[in-house]
């Protein structure tokens, strides 16, 4: 079992709290994500332009947060994901619309992000955040 680690951004909320930021690429892109544990699957933003609308597959399920919901969700791949040295194809990922996000990110002056990486994926690699460190470990099989 192969072991990755890799800085983490950890950013203060105004009123209290941080949000977990990660740089990673997106089939090559550079682009920014959150790490939410508290979110049961991990979501990309279906405006990306490095996404093909072609990959994806409509479905009929809808992607709720605390403050939306969204019934535009589709099902599709991301050939490369890479975290540092860390590199995967994500082969079963949803795509839905973030803008309600980075909308509130930006009211709250915090940087757009691209995804939010979420326990499915966290618990498939074994993830270990490290908040002193500012890091996050992977396994790979």
């Amino acid at each position: 079992m192969q072991t990755y680690k890799k800085k983490i951004l950890l950013k203060k909320i105004k009123d209290g709290g941080f949000h977990i930021f990660l740089k990673c690429k997106l089939n090559g892109i550079d682009s920014l994500v959150i790490i939410d544990t508290g979110a049961s699957s991990t979501v990309f933003d279906s405006s990306l332009e490095l996404i093909n609308s072609s990959q994806f597959k409509k479905v009929k399920i809808e992607f709720h947060s605390l403050n939306s919901s969204d019934n535009n969700t589709f099902i599709g791949s991301i050939n490369s994901f890479k975290i540092g040295k860390f590199s995967t194809k994500l082969d079963i990922v949803a795509f839905s619309s973030l803008d309600y996000i980075n909308d509130l990110y930006q009211s709250i002056d915090l940087p757009k992000v691209a995804g939010i990486i979420g326990s499915d994926f966290l618990k498939k690699y074994k993830a270990i955040i490290n908040y002193d460190e500012r890091s996050l470990e992977l396994k790979k099989i």
